[in-house]
């Protein structure tokens, strides 16, 4: 598991994953940005893959010396 995964919380904001479960208590998330509260499954989070998909293309045009 990618513990940095780019993860899209309810309330339209996204972080990764690590952060997710540091900002979760008794299956409440607080999201650090809006301070919205909202119940999560840990096991069952939406992976934002719009912004997943542009970090793997930047990864792939760094230029290798």
């Amino acid at each position: 598991q990618n513990i940095r995964l780019p993860i899209s919380l309810n309330c339209g904001h996204v972080i990764c994953k690590m952060c997710v479960k540091n900002l979760t208590v008794e299956n409440t998330l607080t999201c650090n940005i809006d301070k919205t509260s909202m119940k999560i499954d840990i096991d069952n989070l939406s992976i934002c893959y719009t912004i997943l998909d542009h970090l793997n293309e930047d990864r792939t045009h760094e230029r290798i010396d």
